[in-house]
């Protein structure tokens, strides 16, 4: 037997795959393995519940620990350290409740969150720090670096804040229309806001590398031309008041 196919032995060993190893473990040395093979699950599954901390809560211990162990058989660690290890277990509770949105969605926040907790630091700009000569037909908005924008169908957000101050969930609703939430660190305190699809869309723009005239522009096509620059002013506030702007230049 190749070292590629004994690995490959052992890591399926240890996500519970079918023994094969005994044939080449010493006697004697069962217990020992054993041993590893609860430890590494174990450990995997407890950095797990300090990252979804929320969708813990929301899923109860059973069914948690049965959304873990499926993503620990398909998803080893790749990285050098645990803190990454949970990229992708939303897709995985997407998969195991594909009727209901909200738990993926709250993995999702749940990760989305630690990302920004640990993410790099950018000083945010503030109305008072701002630069008055300003080239507003070429400016370009520069947004913190631990910024997250993405898509929701539920009002995970406010599920979420809910456990988080220890009160009684709402009722799971489902939005009719295109809703987001935007993540980012303000200083030390990691922020989250539920979102419409226009602020979704213009945080998107932004992103990609469009000027603020540009902004102001496709707003305009999509509100029509008297609306289109009052609504990206009132973003950009909204934006540099809330602490997500880092720059303007």
């Amino acid at each position: 037997m190749s070292l590629l196919d004994m690995q490959r032995q052992f890591c399926s060993f240890l996500v519970d795959g079918p023994n094969v190893l005994d044939q080449y473990v010493p006697t004697g040395a069962t217990p020992g393995l054993a041993v590893y093979h609860h430890a590494y699950r174990a450990q995997l599954e407890e950095c797990m519940r300090e990252t979804f901390e929320r969708t813990w809560a929301w899923l109860g211990d059973d069914q948690f620990h049965d959304g873990v162990r499926r993503y620990i058989e398909t998803h080893p660690p790749v990285s050098w350290t645990i803190s990454d290890y949970g990229a992708h277990f939303a897709d995985t509770l997407d998969a195991l409740y594909p009727d209901s949105p909200e738990v993926g969605e709250l993995a999702l926040l749940d990760w989305t969150l630690r990302r920004a907790f640990d993410g790099p630091d950018g000083m945010a700009v503030t109305t008072e720090t701002m630069i008055k000569d300003i080239d507003w037909d070429h400016a370009r908005i520069h947004f913190v670096p631990t910024l997250r924008v993405f898509a929701v169908r539920s009002n995970c957000g406010a599920l979420w804040s809910a456990m988080a101050s220890e009160k009684v969930p709402p009722a799971v609703e489902y939005f009719a229309d295109v809703a987001a939430i935007r993540v980012w660190r303000e200083g030390h305190r990691c922020r989250f806001q539920t979102i419409d699809e226009l602020e979704m869309r213009a945080l998107n723009h932004v992103s990609n590398g469009a000027s603020f005239a540009e902004l102001c522009g496709n707003l305009a096509h999509l509100l029509g031309d008297n609306h289109g620059a009052s609504a990206a002013g009132e973003f950009l506030a909204a934006w540099v008041a809330e602490g997500l702007v880092a720059a303007i230049g």
